[in-house]
């Protein structure tokens, strides 16, 4: 993942293309994203310079195939942006958890080994979303001591 000003995402796409062809490496067009914000509108409308604005058209239709991303992104299973799209992610997330460990029980009688391959394998893979959970659902000004905690991991 790399950030860059939108002013800069053309001439980003432009020299890694340049540089990268020499060494086998080329931006693709259905894995590259450009996520301009997280409010699920788009902001080209919203660019008053004329050259970003073709700029980032330009860029966003010669190196994506899907377009301006406007909620957010999933960069190596995690979720950055917008509450919905991460709340979204780890829905999916913890579904997937219940099915692959309903599976795997089902499949492996032996409890030593179970538990092995379920914190190896499984287990491996919650950490780094729930730091996405924390980021996009806590209050800072709520203790929750008293209230349940508002994610879709509850």
């Amino acid at each position: 993942m790399i950030a860059v000003s939108l002013m800069d995402v053309l001439w980003t796409f432009q020299k890694f293309a340049e540089i990268g062809d020499k060494y086998g490496c080329f931006p693709k067009k259905l894995k590259n994203k450009v996520l301009t914000n997280t409010l699920g509108i788009s902001i080209l409308d919203f660019i008053d310079d004329q050259q970003v604005h073709q700029d980032l058209s330009t860029a966003i239709n010669q190196y994506t195939k899907k377009g301006e991303e406007s909620e957010g992104i999933i960069v190596i299973g995690i979720p950055i942006g917008s509450k919905k799209i991460v709340n979204t992610t780890l829905e999916d997330f913890c579904d997937m958890l219940d099915h692959d460990t309903s599976t795997i029980a089902t499949m492996i009688s032996n409890k030593q080994t179970l538990g092995q391959i379920y914190s190896s394998c499984l287990l491996a893979r919650t950490p780094f979303r729930m730091l996405a959970n924390v980021a996009a659902n806590a209050d800072p000004d709520d203790d929750y001591i008293s209230s349940e905690w508002p994610s879709p991991t509850t």
